[in-house]
C-alpha cells in the first residue's frame, strides 16, 4: 500500500502551525503537528 505524506506550514493569528499529513486508503489522517510560536 502506498502511503502519500505531505508537509504543511501554515500561518494563523501569528502562529505558525507545521503538520504532516499522511493518506491511507482514501482518507487524509494527520500524522503529527507542531504549533511554533
Amino acid at each position: 500500500m502506498r502511503i502519500t505524506q505531505i508537509n504543511i506550514e501554515s500561518s494563523f493569528n501569528t502562529k505558525l502551525v507545521r503538520y504532516n499529513l499522511e493518506y491511507w486508503d482514501g482518507i487524509w489522517k494527520i500524522a503529527n503537528s507542531q504549533v511554533m510560536s
